[in-house]
């Protein structure tokens, strides 16, 4: 609905009237014919809660000034909810045209989907102590998916057991930091987080319109991920154990161009998408914070 009838984003719509806000209202107006078949989620009767299983060995020593820590870490989650089309076509993908039945519309049958994450996690942190402290670490991480998102069409349909990469994760990442103790009661320290990109999601139908392939994770990341992070605070003692500090913090100080939305369409040969694997945004831009605590 739009409050005239206008078209919103040139699609089409109905006036908006208060009488639609209540159940007669919202089935007048389906029995007129004008609003669109209504859509049917079917879920499952044994749809289970999420759950995860978590599971970590590691190793710590002391090295006098320095502490050294390698963990692994797995976790195996089932059961998270995803949709996937009521009708399927004979090559396995959404017949999109299919009703289940007279008067209504696209029909969607729930599912639930499986995620795995693998991380090795090397950690050389030296404590705060005479005026000064550093930790760094590095983190490889896999993970792995069935289904998509909310929504999960076609080959990703959790029920074909497809395990692909996932795009929500990183497979190399470096953390370093480091803090000062300066004159006055000063104190500057510095993050900086850097990244192998995110895989994005890739629609590959190079061999033909009629074979299209989808990926969850099937594009490289073209581009780390990189912020560099500043913070100046200033600790004030009020009366007994009451104190205030204020700080001063630039994030991503260089600006760097953190990319993402990367465009992962291949059309059918000879036909080539110019614009593949180039982003269309950025995020974690340059910022100055400024608060008390």
């Amino acid at each position: 609905c739009s409050a005239d009838g206008s078209p919103p984003d040139g699609r089409p719509a109905i006036a908006g009237e208060p009488r639609y806000l209540t159940e007669e209202g919202l089935q007048a107006l389906l029995a007129s014919g004008q609003a669109p078949q209504p859509e049917l989620f079917l879920l499952n009767n044994d749809t289970r809660p999420p759950s995860s299983d978590q599971w970590s060995i590691g190793l710590r020593h002391d090295f006098g000034g320095l502490n050294a820590g390698l963990t692994y870490t797995g976790v195996h989650s089932r059961n998270q909810m995803t949709w996937t089309c009521g009708i399927k076509a004979a090559n396995g993908g959404c017949d999109w045209g299919a009703r289940p039945a007279p008067g209504y519309g696209f029909s969607l049958l729930s599912r639930g989907k499986e995620t795995w994450f693998d991380s090795i996690q090397f950690v050389l942190d030296k404590p705060f102590r005479n005026g000064w402290g550093a930790s760094l670490s590095y983190v490889w991480g896999d993970a792995e998916q069935t289904g998509n998102d909310l929504f999960s069409w076609g080959t990703l349909d959790p029920v074909n057991g497809v395990r692909q990469r996932s795009n929500i994760a990183q497979e190399h990442q470096i953390t370093a930091s480091a803090i000062v103790e300066l004159p006055l009661g000063f104190r500057v320290s510095t993050l900086v987080t850097l990244g192998s990109g995110y895989p994005f999601y890739v629609t590959d139908c190079s061999a033909g319109w009629d074979k299209c392939t989808e990926a969850i994770g099937g594009g490289d990341p073209p581009k780390w991920t990189e912020s560099i992070d500043l913070r100046l605070e200033k600790r004030f003692v009020l009366a007994g154990s009451m104190s205030l500090g204020l700080f001063a913090e630039a994030v991503n100080i260089f600006n760097y161009t953190n990319q993402q939305g990367y465009d992962g369409f291949k059309p059918a040969l000879p036909e080539v998408n110019a614009n593949f694997a180039q982003p269309n945004s950025a995020y974690n831009p340059r910022r100055l914070q400024l608060g008390a605590l």
